[in-house]
C-alpha cells in the first residue's frame, strides 16, 4: 500500500513570506477536479497501476522504453532525485495516464516511487495536458555554456564514461546502457569538460573518415588526454588527409572508414560509434608500435589507448 505525509499540495498564498495580493474575490480559483498527494507507490502498486493503464486507454500517449529505462539507469546509480513537480496521475480506472515513464523505471529498477500523486483523474484533463519537452544531453551541455557541437559532445561524453568505466563489457553491447540528459550534465562537470577543447581536431577526423561526430569527438579527447596536444595534431591531420603514403596506417584507417560511410550511405548510425573509437585507438596503437597493418573487427574487445611516456610517469 502506498504511505501518504500530505494530503494536497499546499496553496501558494500559504507558504511562508508570501501573501495573496489584488482582488481575492477576482482571482480566487477552485482546485483541481482531484485529489493530489504525497505518496510513495510500492512496486506492486505500481506493477497494477501500469498494467490497469494499458487496459483502460485513459493515457493518449505511446511511451518510448529507452527513455524509461534510461531513467531506470539513474535511479539504480543513485542519481535520482524524488519530489519532481510533475504529477503521476491515476484515472478513475486507477491506471497510470501521467508519468508512465517514471512508473515504468521505477518498476525496472525495482524501487517504490515517491512523489506527488493525482488520483481520479479524469481522461479529458490528460488528453489536453500539455506532453513536455524532452531533454537531451545537448540542452544539458547549452546550459553549461557550450556553444556548438553539442549533439556530437553529449554522445562524445556517454562514449568515455563508458570507455573509462566498461571496457570490461564488449563495446557491442554498450548502446544498452543509457543516461539521461542530467547524468550527462554531471559527467561532463564532473569528468569530461575538456572534449570542448578538442573539438576543432574532432571536426577534423570526422571530415577526414566519416566516422559519426561522437566517434570523432570522444577520440580527439582521449588522443589528448593520454598523448597530448601535439600527438593528437598529428594524429588529426593524418586521419583529415594530410598523410599521402596510402601504405600508413592513419591512411589505411581513414580509407576504411570512409569506405564504410559511403557503403551504409548517408544514414547516420550512431550505434557504430563505439566499433569507430576501437577502430581509431587500434589504428593508433599499431602505428605507435610500428605495425604495417591493423586488425580490428565485430569480435574485438576495445581496445586501451596509452603511450610510453604516459606509463612511464605513471610508474613514477
Amino acid at each position: 500500500m502506498s504511505s501518504k505525509s500530505q494530503t494536497e499540495k499546499p496553496d501558494r498564498a500559504s507558504v511562508d513570506g508570501m501573501t495573496p495580493t489584488g482582488d481575492t474575490s477576482t482571482h480566487q480559483v477552485e482546485g483541481p477536479p482531484y485529489q493530489v498527494s504525497w505518496e510513495t507507490l510500492s512496486l506492486a502498486e505500481l506493477e497494477s497501476a501500469l498494467e490497469i493503464g494499458t487496459e483502460c486507454g485513459c493515457n493518449p500517449r505511446g511511451s518510448r522504453r529507452g527513455h524509461a529505462s534510461g531513467i531506470a539507469t539513474a535511479m539504480t546509480a543513485g542519481d535520482w532525485q524524488s519530489g519532481i513537480p510533475d504529477i503521476v496521475c491515476l484515472c478513475t480506472h486507477g491506471g497510470i495516464s501521467n508519468g508512465r515513464h517514471r512508473c515504468l523505471a521505477a518498476v525496472e529498477a525495482r524501487q517504490p516511487l515517491t512523489g506527488w500523486v493525482g488520483r481520479d483523474v479524469p481522461v479529458e484533463v490528460i488528453r489536453y495536458a500539455d506532453i513536455g519537452l524532452k531533454r537531451t544531453p545537448a540542452d544539458a551541455l547549452a546550459g553549461r555554456g557550450v556553444g556548438s557541437y553539442r549533439t556530437a559532445l553529449g554522445a562524445a561524453v556517454r562514449l568515455l564514461m563508458l570507455y573509462d568505466t566498461q571496457r570490461d563489457v564488449h563495446w557491442s553491447l554498450w548502446n544498452r546502457t543509457r543516461f539521461t540528459a542530467p547524468k550527462i550534465g554531471d559527467l561532463f562537470d564532473q569528468r569530461y569538460s575538456g572534449v570542448v577543447d578538442t573539438v576543432e581536431a574532432g571536426r577534423q577526423i570526422e571530415s577526414g573518415t566519416n566516422c559519426c561526430p561522437s566517434a570523432a569527438a570522444a577520440f580527439a579527447y582521449l588522443m589528448r588526454r593520454e598523448g597530448g596536444a601535439e600527438r593528437l595534431a598529428e594524429t588529426a591531420y593524418g586521419l583529415a588527409g594530410g598523410t599521402p603514403d596510402v601504405r600508413d596506417i592513419l591512411a589505411q584507417a581513414r580509407t576504411r572508414l570512409s569506405r564504410e560511410a559511403k557503403h551504409r550511405g548517408r544514414k547516420a548510425d550512431h550505434n557504430r560509434a563505439p566499433y569507430e573509437l576501437g577502430l581509431l585507438i587500434t589504428a593508433v596503437m599499431a602505428k605507435e608500435a610500428g605495425k604495417a597493418r591493423f586488425t580490428f573487427g565485430e569480435n574485438s574487445p576495445m581496445p586501451k589507448l596509452g603511450f610510453a611516456e604516459q606509463l612511464a610517469a605513471e610508474a613514477v
